[in-house]
């Protein structure tokens, strides 16, 4: 290419170009200017090359007019290169491109472009970085694409500058006509005060020399052709001094009009005006006695009710309620926010295709697999929640005693995964690994005769169970099982089977909880009662946590995190914000809160009986979690927040 916005690169023997043929894609159908982006490299490999070794680089925009702003090496300028804009004419059928602007440089300016403003709610550190550029006055300039946005910056600067050099340079032809136009007048006083001096000299003169033997007309003459010079000279002045007469005449204007008197409107009574006046005038008059007597002004101040003490100003100088007595403040200040990204929404599945109502759990349903699970999950999606985890309810007659459904590769959670990938690609699906809803005597592990729950032999299954499950494609296994060691022993067999991109959110501190009443009527999983010959332990406390115990959960974090756990859990949640608080301060993983189904039930029948607002009261619980340390949140209600979250009801 010897010619045209590149120069004389040559693209064919010495150069590669990678570039991105459409930037703004997702912005075109709105008429938007989209661009696209290109990058010169010497030689012949582009791989894990920086964009400091670029012989060229440029963008092109596509939009009113196509426009493309090409980086060049310049080796005779201060910067070692130049940029410069070149604009697509059309004309008698052919294309040529025209320089338009030599030299971009650009200035100094409070704009920015976040790019991607859906990231502050999920990054921490960006949502900071913006809140700062907000903060510190900078201007937003944001229309979804990264050509248009930087090009607008670009030139919007350089317009600015223009507009700004020019109002200069007027300003200061202005300051110097100004100036001149002064100087002439002092000039012509100075000239006026000569000629009436002289005028007088001359006047003197003749009176002293009448008797004296003097050619007083040669006197005369010469005063006379003096005067006339000095004329002419103030003449000239006059003739230059327009620009000032016109600055006198516009100032002489305003003083017409700031003289003049204005009417008081029939509508207004001027006795009643003057008398608030008056009063207005007494108490600035008080309040310049009486500095601190004062600190409101009078119109500011509201009255407090009838009976309201009258005590002096406490001498406070640090007063925490200044920052929380405006929603703005209060929200600009805000330490801790939920998201719809922060939530995870469990879901009740079973082999039929109507949706049932859970009795106790109002307004939530075990979903027909195919149809009803669809359908919760598209709403959930059209809301920002994007995560769900299954719990299958198991017919009876598909339980065992060691629960060998639970890695049946066509089982109910293997078929619904399987659906819902199919459906939607990106959706995070977590499942629950644990043998209750397949065991027939209601518990996480296998059960001995002598009531016993037996560790490795149900980790050996768990193993089978969560591969099962990583091979209908589940993004993440969730062990709720509690046995020892079963982290490692997951971990292990999904590394070994090929699986190792798939994460285990581990509950790490799972206690033997009195809420999970409603979460085991959904899916019947509640330990049976014994039968002959045999002993069924009625709870599972010799393997879920003791409520009474907080230092232990640390212990199984430890363990968790050392085999291999990505992602820590607490269930329940709101009664163990404490631990959930530990487990913040003493791990760097990712920690998880399962507000679980007895909270769920809790609120919803406050709510219903009017005792509080539902919406208030379960936006509270969520904050909670997140002020407590968990990144994620499992609840029930996650679709509901999501929707008030956005706004609605």
């Amino acid at each position: 290419m010897a010619g045209g916005p590149f120069g004389k690169i040559d693209f064919l023997d010495d150069n590669l170009v990678a570039f991105d043929p459409l930037d703004g894609s997702s912005i075109f159908s709105a008429n938007f200017a989209v661009g696209a982006i290109f990058g010169v490299w010497a030689g012949d490999r582009l791989l894990n090359r920086r964009g400091a070794e670029q012989a060229a680089a440029a963008y092109a925009v596509f939009g009113p007019r196509t426009t493309l702003v090409v980086a060049l090496p310049d080796p005779g300028s201060s910067a070692g290169q130049v940029v410069q804009e070149y604009a697509l004419a059309h004309e008698d059928g052919s294309s040529t491109w025209s320089l338009i602007r030599k030299n971009i440089q650009i200035g100094e300016k409070k704009v920015f472009a976040p790019a991607n403003l859906r990231a502050a709610a999920e990054n921490t550190v960006y949502r900071d970085l913006i809140s700062q550029f907000i903060t510190d006055e900078y201007t937003l300039r944001y229309t979804g694409g990264f050509v248009p946005d930087v090009h607008h910056i670009l030139t919007k600067v350089l317009k600015q500058k223009r507009l700004y050099e020019n109002q200069r340079e007027q300003l200061y032809n202005q300051q110097f006509n100004m100036e001149q136009t002064s100087f002439a007048m002092e000039s012509i006083k100075d000239t006026a005060q000569t000629v009436q001096a002289m005028k007088a000299a001359g006047a003197e003169l003749k009176t002293a020399f009448k008797k004296q033997d003097l050619n007083i007309d040669s006197i005369e003459k010469m005063q006379d052709e003096m005067a006339d010079l000095m004329v002419d000279h103030l003449g000239y002045y006059l003739q230059h001094s327009s620009a000032m007469s016109r600055e006198v005449d516009m100032h002489n204007e305003l003083q017409d009009v700031m003289g003049q008197s204005f009417g008081v409107p029939d509508d207004i009574d001027e006795s009643e005006l003057m008398g608030e006046l008056d009063a207005l005038e007494e108490e600035l008059a008080m309040e310049a006695e009486n500095p601190t007597a004062g600190a409101v002004p009078s119109y500011l101040q509201v009255e407090n009710p009838p009976g309201t003490p009258i005590v002096p100003p406490q001498d406070i100088l640090s007063r925490p309620r200044r920052n929380r007595r405006s929603s703005s403040i209060r929200g600009a200040i805000s330490e801790t926010y939920v998201s719809p990204a922060n939530l995870i929404l469990p879901v009740f599945i079973h082999d039929g295709e109507k949706n049932i109502p859970i009795s106790s759990m109002p307004g939530v349903d075990r979903l027909g697999w195919r149809h009803g699970l669809l359908s919760s999950v598209a709403e959930a999606r059209s809301y920002g929640v994007n995560s769900v985890v299954l719990f299958p309810k198991t017919p009876e007659d598909l339980k065992t005693r060691t629960g060998e459904e639970a890695f049946n590769p066509d089982g109910l959670v293997q078929r619904s995964i399987r659906l819902l990938k199919d459906k939607y690609p990106d959706l995070e699906i977590y499942t629950d690994v644990a043998l209750d809803p397949y065991n027939s005597d209601g518990h996480d592990g296998i059960v001995r005769d002598d009531g016993v729950i037996l560790n490795d032999e149900t980790v050996e299954f768990l193993c089978r169970q969560a591969v099962s499950q990583a091979r209908a494609g589940a993004d993440c296994v969730s062990p709720s099982d509690m046995m020892d060691g079963r982290v490692g022993a997951i971990r292990r067999a999904l590394d070994r089977e090929g699986f190792s991109h798939v994460s285990i959110m581990s509950y790490t501190a799972k206690y033997a909880s009195a809420y999970y009443g409603p979460f085991r009527d959904a899916l019947a999983s509640a330990p049976k009662a014994g039968q002959e010959h045999r002993v069924i332990p009625s709870n599972k406390k010799t393997y879920q946590q003791d409520p009474a115990n907080y230092r232990e959960a640390l212990r199984e974090a430890r363990l968790d995190e050392a085999e291999g756990a990505d992602i820590m859990m607490v269930k329940p949640g709101l009664p163990y914000l404490d631990v959930i608080r530990l487990l913040r301060d003493n791990s760097s993983l990712p920690i998880a809160a399962y507000h679980v189904s007895g909270e769920y039930a809790m609120l919803k029948a406050a709510a219903e009986r009017g005792w509080l607002d539902e919406r208030e009261a379960v936006l509270e619980a969520l904050m909670s979690f997140r002020r407590a340390g968990s990144d994620i949140i499992l609840t029930y209600y996650a679709t509901q927040a999501a929707k008030w979250m956005a706004g609605e009801d």
